[in-house]
């Protein structure tokens, strides 16, 4: 019993992790790994330190990026770039 306690606790406090590419925005967070068009994101949105992707009617995540202004900037000149393609 105790292991899979320490395996769900291990996996949730995994800290989260992003990169902007050429083409997406990848994101891991434990075991998950989202890898998002730009040309797929419909809102990029500050919130308190905080950056809300939104990617679909249903679909999100929420980024604590160092600097989320530079990470605003980022995201959006590559959505720029990928819009022309």
């Amino acid at each position: 019993m105790t292991i899979p306690l320490f395996l769900a606790v291990g996996i949730c406090g995994y800290p989260q992790y992003y990169q902007t590419t050429e083409t997406r925005l990848v994101v891991r967070a434990g075991l998950i790994r989202r890898e998002i068009p730009y040309d797929a994101i419909t809102e990029v949105e500050p919130e308190d330190g905080r950056v809300r992707v939104q990617y679909g009617p249903n679909a999100g995540v929420v980024l604590v990026p160092a600097d989320y202004r530079a990470f605003l900037e980022d995201v959006g000149n590559h959505a720029e770039t990928a819009s022309l393609r």
